[in-house]
Formats: structure tokens, sequence, C-alpha cells
């Protein structure tokens, strides 16, 4: 069939290329095109070739064939004249059309007449109709209709109306009703182009002849309905219906449609009643539901269609008249159970409920008056909707529901932007609709809580929370909640419904609208029937974590002091009963208090209620029996003072407004606030340094390291709130704290005793300060100059100096003005560089994070300052191979930003160079890596792709190196620079390349994967004839290996190709495991044939061929030695032959198998031929039934004989050597990793056991 985005132009502009296609249609459409282009002339118009195709045409079909090949040359050749009618007359005037619309009219209706003719002759259907639709007579009248349909969208309405008539008539609307689906696919899609034609439309007769023929047919359809031919003929119109009734009058023409759906439903809605209509017995028939769901079909793709927009009245007329229609009928009545098959009746309820809420999506569009009816109808459209959509007590399935509740969640956000236009109808409306609703909250709706949950919290959301409906079922939902277990199987559901509702209405709504306050406090009176008091826990880390998720919210912190607060306190003083409810209690009250940091992300209230609610939260974080309270109550601290300073920080620029005022407000109150609530986490920050030593101890005593951990999370926690705070709060404030801490910083660090956790603790603080951002630029340079003894120093514990690290980093990150400075700049280089010898190992992380900072904060740096920069480079290798991963990844960043700031990339590389050659394997390691990935990171510099080459010869010499840390930075350094020098400047240097990394002989397991893929990686790029010259002679068995492999994966590649057909299966395409590789056999062991997965597919394939009977076994022996030529093995393999030699290379390769260490495996078949003597089969029949009884005792038949009971004496304790036995007496036991699986571990160790006396020797001891 001819290409849709083919065009006239295109076709006669390059015949030549399309002649060379491979489609046969294609090589024929340009070998009749080029005849028609000589025939009309060098340059032919659309016009000419159209009038000498349609002559062509005309004088083929007054030919006779007999022969069948050829009237299929014949119908070829037709079949093309048709396709380039339907190119050229898109390029045709009208006018010029209907002056020769009666020629071609009667020669397009003479094919199309012809073409059915033959197919009506049974002896050549058969060879000119097969069922894909790719035959010759449906490919000549698919390229008829093409041109046809072209036709007529170009003819103008002047054109006789009996001409147009009779075309459209005998060939479009004839192949509608055509059995072949292919056909009436294009004769529909032709047509529907054809009706929905806007400027200019299309011919009125096309119009007209399609009305009539709908009401024809629906006319024959109805007058019999309860036969099954024409109920089949019905639902055939209803599909061409589905496309087509959205262009012609669907006022008509669906107004029919939907009284038939009504008296069927009506009908199928009756139990038992017999009627005398035709109706009637439509409805004793069981194709009643199927005709019923292909009319909802029908009207639905009416209602979905795009062009539904541009008649949007005579749209909202319909849409109003179907929803009035099927609100009035029983859906549940016309599926129920046993009306048709269960596939019918869901399918049939999802198109029932989808037409209604189209159809209600329709009427919100529309104007005031359709909006309302859509309003008054919807309560009775959603409970038929959920009716629908509850499952049946049959059978669990939820496709109905997971069809219709997401589109009903749109209609209900829909009808939230109607609340304005008719506040009193919504208010109404969404009453009526929650009622309706509140029924998925029933058990039996339980499968689909996830999908109807959601629609009933946005209804609940767009009504008035005070109302007693929505209290009642807020409170049910919650109550739902409450009575599942924690591990219920729909506990997500409610979980993710409850969560919602939360972000929608907010904290406070929610527990006003449910009592929780009045819930909990009669936990003593009726705890077994209150559902929320007994899991007020739960519904409170629900609340949080919800109010975490929301955003900015707008609570009020007079509603946490006056309820929330309360309620904790009563919890607390019921902490004194027995242990496992108070503490239970205690973890309610640190779920309240834990509701804080939500209720300080925007709070509306303030001015008027931090003041006093400020003293309760210092008092809070010093009660020791809740240390939880620290961590969150710091949190919301820190949100607070953070909000209201972006708050303020955004509305800086706007000068009036109440909002702007209340924001400084806000900002003036805090600083106040600040002035008793900062000192008073200084001192709660001191306390906890202070039990730290006790605790400490304790958990030396106990073995836990909660506390320690716990302890650490709270400071965190305070002094982010401290950083937070002191950016509101006042200047002299800071100063003044600043000034004791550096006071108090000195005289720990000269006291004679040991002050470390002291001086952590005001380290801790002065980093607070220092994050805040607020400290001016002399007590940044003092706390600097406090800094550098502790940082010199290595007298004092490590947890000093990192902490001092830690301090000098953040002043690095966050007073880049105060390190640019030239002499600040020299004295934090010189503070740096002279305290690498004193440096703490746990200290370094920090060291490396501080050198970083610095050499980032440098713009243009001068040859000093660059001097000094490079000076790091030594440090920054050792750090490489630190054995902290945070440490390398630090110091890889550091090397980055070195070479960054140089600018100059081959002076570093020449720095790193010469470390290369150190003493100690450590740092030549550390150098290799270091430019590994420096000629990753800058591939594309020219400077270092020019070194590239003299740079690999260097690292090269490295190979030798007898250090494995050294050969795993030089391997990996090559496999980079394999990949980024060019291929011509690689090839030089393949001898020294392919002679270092297969020289390399120690411990191949360990690099042998690596060096592989190096060796593939230069196959690809070359070939094996360019290398094999190059690589060593006692090497060269491994490229052939390598060539072996790839030229037989080849040949299979090959051989699967021809045998698989032309056009792959969809599945066949997804399941298949086959890549781009030796399809599973890898070089892993330099010889092998077996991956860990093909091993596996062999021992299945080995496993099934001991259970058939029919297999043919032999027996052979295979011996091939290993890279090496050492190392063999003797093992047992059986393998089912399918008629091939062993002498056949590649069939005799497949049977060679090595174990993990690359060792060979010589098989031998543990089972004799069939033609053996009767001694041998005695032994196989004993062998066979010892493996039988072996197999019943558990499959334990590996070792039935102890191990080394051949060698031990009978009247000894120890070993024996035996006459003739030529080696000493030893038991081997080969190495198996499935001995050390949890099925085979104790019978390994019983094993063992018989050599290994593990029990005397301890007993001795």
């Amino acid at each position: 069939m001819l290409d849709d985005d083919l065009e006239f132009v295109d076709l006669f502009n390059n015949l030549d290329s399309i002649s060379k296609r491979r489609d046969p249609r294609l090589v024929r459409l340009a070998v009749v095109a080029s005849a028609l282009k000589e025939v009309a002339g060098a340059d032919p118009s659309p016009a000419k070739i159209f009038s000498v195709a349609i002559e062509t045409l005309d004088g083929t079909l007054h030919q006779h064939h007999i022969d069948e090949n050829v009237l299929l040359d014949a119908m070829s050749t037709q079949r093309a004249l048709l396709d380039i009618i339907g190119l050229a007359v898109t390029g045709i005037a009208p006018g010029t059309l209907a002056a020769t619309v009666s020629q071609s009219s009667r020669t397009l209706r003479g094919s199309i007449q012809a073409c059915m003719s033959l197919d009506t002759q049974s002896s050549q259907s058969v060879l000119f109709t097969t069922r894909d639709g790719l035959d010759v007579t449906s490919s000549f009248l698919y390229s008829a209709c093409r041109a046809i349909s072209g036709l007529l969208r170009r003819l103008p309405n002047t054109v006789d109306n009996k001409t147009v008539a009779e075309l459209f008539r005998s060939t479009i609307l004839m192949l509608v009703s055509d059995t072949r689906s292919k056909v009436k696919t294009v004769a529909v899609r032709e047509l529907c182009i054809l009706l929905a034609m806007d400027s200019p439309k299309c011919h009125v007769v096309v119009h007209k002849e399609t009305t009539a023929f709908v009401n024809r047919q629906m006319n024959t359809s109805l007058k019999v309905l309860a036969d099954r031919k024409s109920t089949e003929d019905f639902i055939e119109l209803l599909d061409f219906l589905r496309h087509a009734l959205i262009f012609l009058d669907f006022s008509v023409v669906g107004g029919r449609i939907m009284k038939l759906l009504v008296a069927l439903c009506e009908a199928a809605s009756v139990s038992d009643d017999i009627h005398s209509d035709s109706i009637a017995t439509a409805h004793l028939s069981k194709h009643t539901v199927p005709t019923i769901n292909a009319i909802l079909a029908t009207v639905l793709a009416m209602l979905e269609h795009d062009a539904a927009a541009a008649k949007r009245e005579r749209f909202c007329s319909f849409a109003s008249r179907v929803l009035a229609s099927l609100a009035q009928q029983q859906p549940t009545l016309i599926y129920r159970h046993g009306a048709a098959d269960s596939e019918v009746l869901s399918s049939g309820r999802a198109i029932f409920g989808q037409v209604m809420l189209s159809s209600s999506q329709h009427l919100l569009h529309g104007n005031g008056e359709e909006r309302k009816t859509a309003m008054m109808l919807l309560p009775l459209s959603i409970r038929h909707i959920v009716s629908l959509s509850k499952p049946l007590d049959t059978e669990d399935d939820d496709s109905v529901a997971f069809t219709l509740f997401p589109e009903l969640s749109i209609l209900f956000r829909q009808l939230e932007d109607n609340k304005r236009s008719a506040p009193q109808v919504h208010e109404k409306c969404v009453r009526d609709c929650l009622v309706a609703m509140e029924v998925v909250l029933q058990p039996s709706f339980e499968i689909i809580w996830g999908l109807s949950l959601k629609p009933l919290v946005l209804l609940l959301l767009q009504m008035d929370s005070h109302g007693e409906h929505v209290c009642r079922c807020m409170k049910r939902l919650v109550v739902l909640g409450a009575e599942m277990s924690q591990d219920g199987t729909h506990r997500i559901d409610v979980n993710g419904a409850i969560s919602y509702l939360v972000q929608g209405c907010g904290l406070e709504i929610l527990w006003k609208q449910i009592g929780l306050s009045e819930a909990c406090h009669v936990i003593h009176e009726d705890e077994e029937k209150n559902a929320v008091a007994q899991n007020v826990l739960w519904l409170l880390q629900l609340m949080k974590s919800s109010e975490t998720g929301r955003g900015e919210t707008n609570l009020s912190l007079s509603f946490f002091q006056q309820t929330v607060l309360p309620l904790a306190r009563f919890y607390d003083s019921q902490t004194a009963e027995g242990a496992g409810k108070s503490l239970k209690r205690k973890r309610t009250v640190v779920a309240l208090w834990a509701l804080f940091p939500s209720f300080c992300r925007c709070p509306t209230d303030l001015e008027s209620v931090f003041p006093g609610l400020a003293p309760l939260l210092v008092r809070a974080m010093n009660d020791e029996r809740y240390p939880e309270l620290v961590a969150i109550i710091s949190s919301g601290l820190k949100t607070l003072a953070t909000g209201v300073r972006e708050r303020k920080l955004g509305n800086g620029e706007l000068v009036d407004g109440e909002e702007v005022s209340r924001l400084r407000r806000e900002a003036d109150l805090l600083e106040v606030v600040s002035e008793k609530l900062i000192p008073s986490l200084f001192k709660l920050v001191e306390n906890i340094h202070a039990k730290e030593k006790g605790d400490v101890e304790q958990m030396e005593v106990e073995g836990s390291e909660e506390r320690y951990v716990d302890k650490s999370h709270k400071v965190r926690s305070l002094t982010d709130a401290i950083a937070s705070l002191s950016q509101l709060g006042p200047q002299h404030l800071i100063q003044r704290l600043f000034s004791k801490i550096v006071q108090r910083l000195l005289e720990a660090s000269q006291a004679d005793e040991d002050l470390s956790e002291q001086m952590c603790m005001l380290l801790t603080l002065a980093q607070s300060l220092v994050v805040s951002e607020s400290l001016e630029h002399s007590s940044i340079s003092l706390l600097f100059r406090c800094l550098k003894p502790l940082i010199r120093s290595d007298e004092t514990k490590p947890r000093v100096q990192k902490r001092a690290y830690k301090v000098l980093a953040e002043i690095c990150q966050r007073r880049v003005d105060f390190v640019r400075k030239s002499e600040q700049l020299n004295d934090t280089f010189q503070l740096l560089t002279s305290s690498l010898q004193t440096s703490q190992v746990s200290s370094r992380l920090m060291r490396i994070k501080c050198l970083t900072l610095v050499v980032d904060s440098l713009d243009n740096p001068n040859e000093t300052e660059k001097k000094q920069i490079l000076a790091l480079i030594g440090e920054t290798l050792l750090s490489l191979k630190d054995s902290n991963a945070k440490t390398r990844d630090a110091a890889l960043k550091l090397l980055l930003s070195i070479t960054e700031v140089q600018e100059d990339i081959v002076l570093v590389v020449t720095s790193i160079i010469a470390a290369a050659g150190s003493a100690t394997s450590h740092m030549r390691s550390a150098a290799v890596i270091a430019l590994s990935r420096i000629i990753f990171e800058y591939s594309k510099d020219e400077n270092l792709l020019s070194l590239l080459p003299t740079l690999l010869k260097t690292v090269l010499v490295l190979s030798d190196d007898p250090s494995r840390e050294v050969t795993k930075g030089f391997v990996c350094f090559v496999r980079v620079a394999v990949v980024v020098i060019p291929k011509e400047q690689i090839f030089p240097l393949l001898p020294d390349i392919l002679q270092s990394l297969l020289g390399y002989h120690r411990g191949k397991d360990r690099f042998r994967s690596k060096i592989k893929i190096i060796i593939k990686k230069l196959v690809r790029m070359f070939d094996y004839e360019t290398l094999m010259p190059v690589v060593p002679k006692s090497d060269s068995r491994l490229l052939t290996h390598m060539r072996k492999l790839s030229e037989r994966e080849k040949r299979r590649r090959l051989a699967r190709s021809l045998e698989r057909p032309e056009t792959l299966e969809y599945n066949e395409m997804v399941d298949s495991d086959e890549e781009d590789s030796d399809d599973g056999r890898t070089l892993f062991t330099m010889a092998t044939k077996m991956t860990k997965r093909s091993r596996a597919d062999s021992r299945n394939q080995r496993s099934s061929a001991h259970t058939s009977a029919s297999a043919t076994r032999n027996k052979a022996v295979l011996i091939k030695n290993d890279t090496e030529g050492l190392n063999l093995e003797v093992g047992k393999l059986t393998r089912k032959t399918y008629g091939a030699s062993f002498s056949d290379e590649s069939d005799s390769e497949s049977l060679i198998q090595f174990d993990s260490s690359g060792r060979l495996v010589i098989s031998e078949d543990k089972f004799a031929d069939q033609s053996m003597t009767n001694a041998d089969s005695t032994v196989a029949k004993f062998s066979k039934t010892e493996s039988e009884a072996n197999r019943k005792k558990g499959g334990q038949r590996k070792y039935q004989q102890k191990l080394g009971a051949q060698y031990k004496a009978r009247g000894a304790g120890g070993d024996v050597k035996k006459k003739g036995q030529k080696y000493s007496p030893y038991a081997y036991v080969p190495l198996d990793g499935r001995n050390f699986s949890k099925k085979n571990r104790e019978q390994a160790v019983k094993q063992m056991s018989d050599v290994v006396e593990r029990g005397r020797k301890r007993q001795k001891r």
C-alpha cells in the first residue's frame, strides 16, 4: 500500500530511487508512473497525469484474463494507477475535476465493480484473498478508496448531485459494510475525512447519503433486533457511528439511539416479566447487554471526540439528554450477575459510568443553566457510579473502579470551579454527593479504597468544614483508620486518604472536626471502645508527616498552646501508671510536641502568642524526662526564624502595606525574644557537653552508643537553631556571647587539666555564630587567631582539632571576603601547610575541605599563589589513598580544583609524574590514579592530548612494579588512556601496551577482567591481524581463542538470522536475552567458554540429559591445557549429543569446561553405552540403584566414604602408608562454593570433622 506521506512531486522526482526499493508494490508504482510520464510528456502536470491514468485504467478494465498470473499482474498495475490518481487529484483545480467527473466516476466505479466481481468467484478468491488483509483485492480496494475520497474532497457543490451520489453510493458507502476489516477500516476513515471537512465543506450529497444509509441500516436492524444476525449487523452499524456520528446530525441519529438505549435498559432491568414487543424479546436474548455496551461506546466516542468543542451548544443539549436518560436507569440490575459474561459486564459497568461522567463534564463547561442541570443530576450520577464500581461478591475485580474514580476526581475538581457561579446550587450538590460517596467507607469497598477515598476527600475539601455531614464523614474516616491493625492490608490506602485530608484542610480543622481532645480525655472511662484514643499515636504521627509535606501552612500558635499542649500535659500526668502504658503515653507526649515545627512554618499569630510561649519551650527542653524535645523544639525555632527572615527579605523592596508592617513587627519581636532565648540555648549546649563524660563512662559499662548518637543530634539541632536566631538577634548580644566564647576557649586551651569536651562545646557554639554570618570582620579575625594553636598542635585530643578544622571550613565557606585578602590568604596557606605534620587522622577530611575552599576562593591567582597551590599536590595524592572514602572523594575534588586554578595543565601533570617516581609504592600508585582521573576529566584539552603518548610511555614503565596497588593504578590508567588517546597516536604504542599488560602474571585473578576489557577495546579499535604480530608469542593463544569465539558467534548469528523469519513477533523480540557479546562466553579465565549463567544453563541441560530416557550417551575424554599449560583436573561431564562427531572443532570445543580457577575439567561420561557387556550392565544397574537410594536420602551422594578413610590405620590412631602407595597419605577436598550454603554447611563441617579434631583440641586446652 502507498505511504501516507508520499506526494505527487516526490513520486515523479524520485522514480529512480523508488524503483530500487525492496517492496515490489513500490517498484510497480515507479514503473507505471514512468510509463505515464512518457505518455504525458517531459514535464507533466497533475491534470495531465490524472487524465492519462484514468484513460489507462479504463482501458485495462475491458480486458478479460483467464490466466491467474496475468490477472494478478493486471490488478497490480491497476492498483498502481489508482495510487497515482489519488496523488494527482490533490493538485488539480476543482473546476477541472468537475468537467471530467462523469468519465472519472464511470472508470472508478467500474474498477470497484470489477474487483468485487472477482472476489465472488470461488475459484479465484483463494488466490486473491487472504486473512491478513494484504492480498491483491484488499490492497486494490484500499487504493481505490483513497483515490475516490480524494476526488470527492475536491469536487465543488456545483457538480450534479446525481453523479456524485452514484459515485459515492457504489464505492465508499458500499465498502463501509465490507466484510474485510482492513477495507472497512479505510472506507470508514475516508468517509469520516469527507464528513469532517470544514473549509471548504464536502459535497452536500455525502452528508445526505450517509444519513440515509444510517437510517436504512438502523430501520432494518431494529425490526428484528432479537435475531442474532440483525443484532450483529446493528453492532457493526454502531461501530461505524462511533467514528462518524459526530459529523452527522447527531441530534436526530443520536436521539434514535438513545431512545433505543432507554428501551433496552428498561427491558434489561426487568427480571422475569415477558412483553410482546421486539424490545422485550431482545431482553430475553443474551445479546442485550452487548448491544447496550455498543450503544454506550458509540455515545462515549462522540462525547470524547476532539470536534465536540466546535459544536458546544448542540453538544451540551445532547449531553444533557444522555445524562438525564441514564440517571433514570438502574445499572445494577442491567449488569447483574448472570446477565452476560463477566468480562462483558465489567466493561459495560465501566462504559456506563464513563458516559455519565463525560456528559457531566460537558455540562459543567456550558452556560449557567447547563451547569445547574449538571449539578442537579450529579448526585444521582455518583450514586450510579459508586454502585457500578462496587466489587462483586463473586470476584475481586477493581477494573471498573480503576477506570471511573480517577475521572470522578477530575470531575470534582471541575465542580469546585463552579462554586462561585452558583453557590447555593453547589452547596446542595456537594452535600448530596457526599451522601452518595460516603458509601465507599463500608467494608465491602475495601479492595478499592486506594481509588475511591481520594474523590471522597476532594469532595470534603470543597465543603464547609463546620457542616454536620462533613464532620461525620471525617470522623468515620479517622475511626476507620484507627480500627485497622498496624499491618492491615489496606492501611496504606486509608493513611493516604487521611494524609491528603490533612494537607487539604489543615491540622487544626481536622483536629476540631474529629474532636481529638475530647476523645483522648476519655481514655480512662471507655478506652477499649474509643479507637481514636487507643491509636492516637498513629494519628499524631500521620498528622506530622502530612503537615511536613504540605508546604507553607497558616496554622496558629495559639492552637498549639491552648489545645495541643494541654493534651500533652494530660498524657504526662498519666505516665505514673503501669510501665507499658507509661511508655506509650510518653511517646504520645513526644508525638504531640513533634507537631510544633508544623505550627512554626507560617504562624498567623506570632506577635501575640510567641512571647508567652518562649519560656514554655525553654522549660520543655530542660525536662530530663523527655530528651527528644530538644531536637523537636530546636527544629521548630529554626523553622520559625528562617521563615520570618526569608519573608522579610522577600518583601524588603516594598515600603508600604499592612503585610510589610506585619513582617517587620515579627522580625523585631524575634529580635527581642532572642535576647533571652539564645543564651538559654547556649546553656543547653553547655549542659549537654557537661554530661558527656558521664554518659561515655556509662556507655562503656552498658555497651551502647545510643546516648552518644542522641547527644550529637541534639547538639546539631541546637546549633542550627542558634545560627537561625542569631541572624535576627541583636548585634550587641551576638558580640557579647562571642567574646565569652573566645575568652573561655583561650582559658581552656591554657589550662593544665584536660578540658577537651569544654573546648569542643565552645568551638561548636563558635561555628554556629559563623554560620549565622552575623559576626563582624574583627571577630572573625580574632577567631582565626584562636584556631591557629588548636590546628597546629597535636597535644589535644583529635576531636578538638577536628572541630577546629570544621570552624575554619565554615569561615572559608561563609566569609570569602575575609579569606581573599592577601595577608589573610598567606596566613591561611601557611597555617594549613605548616600543620601537615601535626594533623590527626580524624581531621584529614575537614583539612582537605578547607584546602579545597581556599583554592576555590581564588579568582585570578598570582604566580606566588600558584606555587603555593602547586605545593599541595603531595598531600592531595596521599589523601587519594586514604582509608576513608569521603576523604578520597574530597581529595579528588581538591585535585581538580588545583588543576582548574593552575590553568597550566602540563605543569600539574609534570608534578604528578614526578611523584610517580617516588620511592614508596603508596605514592606511586596515588600518582597514577591521579593521572588517570585528570586525563579523563580533561580529555578534550589540546595541550594534554599532545602530552598523552609520552605520558603513556612513562606510565608503562610501572608495569614491572612488584606492588599490587601500583599495578592496579597502572591498569586503570591504561584503560582510560586507550579510550582518550586517538587511534592514530595509540597505534605506535601497541607493542608496549600489550607487552605490559600480558606480561603481568602475579595474581591474575585480581586484574584479569580489567586487562580483558582493555584488550577487547583494542580489538574493536584495530583488528586481530593488527594485534597478532605485536602480541608476545607466549600469549598469542589468548588472541587466537578470542578470535575463534568471535568468529563462531558470527556464524551462529548468521545461522539464526537465516533460520528466523523476516518479521519477528513482538514477544520474541522482548523476551530475547541475546546481546552484542559472545553469548555469555567471556574470557574470564583467558581461555574459558563458560560464565556463571552459562554454567547454570549447562548444568540444567546435563540434569535433563540424565532424566531423559531417549537421550544418546557417548563416552569421551577431552584434554586441553589452560593458558599456562598447567593444572589439569579430571571430572565427569554428561552431555546430550545431537549426532555430531567429536572431530568437529566447533562441537568439540563446546564440550570443554573450566572450573572457577581456570583449570580444565576433563569429562568422562558416567554411563556406558547400551551395548555394554553383562558385567558392565550389572555395574551400571548397581550404580543406578545406589544413586536412587542416595537421592531418596536427601540428595547427599557426593562423599559416601569418610574423608581420609583409605589412609587411616586399623590398629593405630594416625594414618598409614600402604604398600604400592607412591605419595604420602593425605585427604584432598576440592573447593566448592555450594558447600558454604545454609543447606550444605552442616554436612561440610561433619565431613571435615573426621580430619580436624576441633573438639578434642579445645578440651585439651
